[in-house]
């Protein structure tokens, strides 16, 4: 597994955004694709600190965007060594690469159904908080939509 920097701009997150909420891959290929092995959101409970990821097949150029999100992690760097440890487990060609775009924190209270993303990472960056709501209203859709929130305020 690779990993690359924050190098996404805002519109190139959007246009992703667009395409997991059109058919929830990021890709309109049918084919079974080791990829889709990797769960979409993984995130605990409490406050934690999180990462968007983009997993990418540099040989078929199909992509899903990833959330991952420890309390366990001391820093966001963590979250990232975890998750291409899953990749590698399932990736015995190493075709399949990581690109880290951005983090923050997220405060999810599960009782009460609700899930608050803000903040930034300071090794990777702010990520785009709307792209990751998005996601997370996919993954948990009996929340209501009003309750998975975002802010830039905060670390």
């Amino acid at each position: 597994v690779q990993s690359a920097g924050n190098t996404s701009t805002t519109a190139e997150l959007a246009a992703a955004a667009g395409a997991v909420a059109a058919n929830g891959a990021g890709s309109s290929s049918s084919r079974s694709w080791l990829g889709d092995q990797i769960p979409q959101v993984e995130i605990d409970q409490g406050s934690f600190k999180y990462v968007l990821l983009r997993l990418r097949d540099t040989q078929s150029g199909r992509s899903t965007l990833l959330v991952r999100g420890a309390a366990a992690a001391a820093y966001h760097n963590h979250i990232l060594q975890h998750t291409k440890a899953q990749v590698q487990q399932i990736d015995s060609n190493g075709c399949l690469q990581l690109d880290v775009l951005g983090g923050g924190r997220i405060e999810h209270y599960v009782e009460q159904g609700v899930i608050s993303v803000y903040g930034y990472s300071a090794a990777f960056g702010p990520a785009v908080h709307e792209v990751t709501v998005g996601l997370l209203r996919k993954w948990h859709p009996f929340y209501s939509a009003a309750h998975i929130t975002c802010s830039y305020e905060g670390y």
